[in-house]
């Protein structure tokens, strides 16, 4: 069998994990990694006998995944953010016929044909699951629902460390298993054309929505109780860190070739409270919650400005 390979003289910085600062915006967006150039030139190699391509069928891995390991492309990789396509009238049509957001989300044939529905018509590079952030929080003894015109409902807010006491690891192959099976029926329709993207929660943000009971516009609950009683926060954010890094992990054994990691609501923080507040207790040196995620995973993400180690915002 004859290999192939493409290589150009542009470069694209690397990148293990890309961040949005927000992620329940109700307009579509695409989303660019940066700091790609042009490409000047590109050649294709099969079988010993170089040529220039005439189409992208030449890349034997997706554009995307190459620019995330920092390999030289031809183009920015483009792919939309709203993973829903709540802009197209075939998603808008599934809504009619499923009006819970959750039985959208947590039923694998509804999951694929969704995730689909913005490929099929544009054929971006990234594929990304139809899910939500707070799909582990049941797993994890925290119960909520999504409710149309409302967003999240946290039935139970945690509030003390009691709460906590109740809240579970999450085990994503028991609690998510249709998670599991609609990434590996995608990597197969997609079949590498364009990169599968899986994504979690970043710690703090799941923490948010959990101690506010949902939504919020100024976060007092959870502002209030990092600094009023940070052990009790900080035993929630361990508890959100360990169980992401799993299920960061489950979508890559999956099918998930790159994992989206959202912190919508770390921008409520002043740069310092943010530094301090995601410190663990004790100090010394000790890892943020949102590296723990990353580092367990064997990532390397790089550092901006004042954010702390582990941290990447495209």
């Amino acid at each position: 069998m004859s290999s192939s390979h493409c290589y150009s003289s542009s470069t694209m910085a690397s990148l293990s994990a890309v961040s949005t600062a927000q992620a329940r915006s109700s307009s579509p967006s695409f989303a660019f990694l940066p700091n790609s150039k042009p490409r000047s030139r590109v050649a294709c190699a099969l079988g010993g006998v170089v040529a220039e391509p005439t189409a992208a069928t030449c890349v034997s891995e997706p554009l995307l995944l190459n620019a995330v390991r920092g390999k030289e492309v031809e183009r920015p990789p483009v792919w939309l953010m709203r993973q829903a396509g709540r802009y197209m009238k075939s998603y808008q049509d599934i809504c009619e016929r499923y009006p819970s957001f959750r039985e959208r989300s947590e039923n694998v044939d509804l999951v694929v044909e969704i995730s689909l529905q913005p490929w099929n018509v544009f054929k971006p590079d990234g594929v990304i699951l139809f899910s939500d952030i707070l799909t582990p929080l049941t797993g994890m003894n925290i119960p909520f629902d999504i409710v149309k015109g409302k967003g999240p409902v946290i039935f139970n807010p945690v509030q003390t460390i009691a709460d906590v006491d109740q809240v579970r690891e999450f085990t994503p192959e028991g609690s998510v298993p249709y998670v599991g099976e609609a990434l590996k029926i995608l990597r197969k329709e997609v079949d590498n054309e364009a990169a599968v993207l899986g994504f979690v929660g970043a710690p703090f943000t799941l923490a948010s929505y959990v101690i506010e009971g949902g939504s919020s516009k100024n976060f007092t609950k959870i502002k209030k109780l990092a600094f009023s009683q940070p052990k009790v926060l900080h035993a929630l954010l361990e508890k959100f860190a360990t169980s992401m890094a799993k299920y960061i992990k489950y979508q890559a054994d999956n099918g998930a070739q790159v994992v989206q990691i959202f912190d919508s609501w770390a921008t409520e923080l002043s740069p310092e409270d943010f530094e301090s507040t995601w410190q663990k207790v004790g100090g010394d040196w000790e890892l943020t919650w949102l590296s723990k995620v990353t580092w367990t995973q064997g990532s390397f993400l790089a550092q901006r400005s004042s954010l702390p180690s582990g941290y990447m915002i495209p």
